[in-house]
C-alpha cells in the first residue's frame, strides 16, 4: 500500500481507505476517491504542488498534503501513453465505448495482444506497432489502453 501522494505520473492505484480529519474525508469522497475507485496520476505542477488525478474521466487536482490522506493499492499496469516507448507491451485492458473498441479491433489491438510503443511522449499522436503493421492512436486513447510491460514468455 502507499499513499496517493507517493506514485508518479503515469502511474495507477485503487483507492483502499482515507485518513485524516471528518471534513476532509467528506470532502475527498465527495469528489469520488471511495474505496475501489481507480485513479491515475496525470500530471504535476512544475514545482510539485498541487498533482492532476484522472478519476473517473475526471481531472482533479489535489494538493500533495491532501492526496497524502488516500491509500492506495498499485496497480502494476499503465495505460499506454504513459509507458516507455521502444518497449514490448501486453495490452491488460481498455476503458472505452462500443466505437473506441472497435477502432481498437480493426488495428488488431484487443487484451492480450503484444504491441511496440514506436513513439509519442507528451500530448501527440503514439505510434504503435502491432503484428508487424504499424498505426496512430491519438493521445487520449493511447490514455485509455491499459499495458503492462511483456515478459520473456509473452
Amino acid at each position: 500500500m502507499k499513499r496517493l501522494d507517493e506514485l508518479r505520473v503515469g502511474e495507477r492505484g485503487v483507492v483502499r481507505e482515507l485518513k485524516g480529519e471528518p471534513g476532509s474525508k467528506r470532502r475527498l469522497l465527495s469528489m469520488g476517491f471511495v474505496p475501489g475507485a481507480e485513479v491515475e496520476v496525470l500530471r504535476v505542477a512544475p514545482m510539485g504542488d498541487p498533482v492532476a488525478f484522472l478519476l473517473k474521466d475526471y481531472c482533479i487536482s489535489l494538493r500533495r498534503v491532501e492526496a497524502a490522506q488516500v491509500t492506495v493499492e498499485p496497480v502494476e499496469e499503465m495505460s499506454l501513453a504513459s509507458a516507455p516507448t521502444g518497449t514490448r507491451l501486453v495490452v491488460t485492458g481498455t476503458q472505452a465505448g462500443w466505437g473506441m473498441r472497435h477502432r481498437l479491433r480493426r488495428l488488431g489491438i484487443g487484451p492480450g495482444t503484444g504491441l511496440v510503443k514506436r513513439s509519442g511522449s507528451g500530448h501527440g499522436r503514439v505510434l504503435v506497432e502491432v503484428n508487424g503493421h504499424e498505426g496512430h492512436l491519438g493521445h487520449g486513447i493511447a490514455r485509455r489502453v491499459f499495458v503492462r510491460l511483456a515478459g520473456e514468455d509473452d
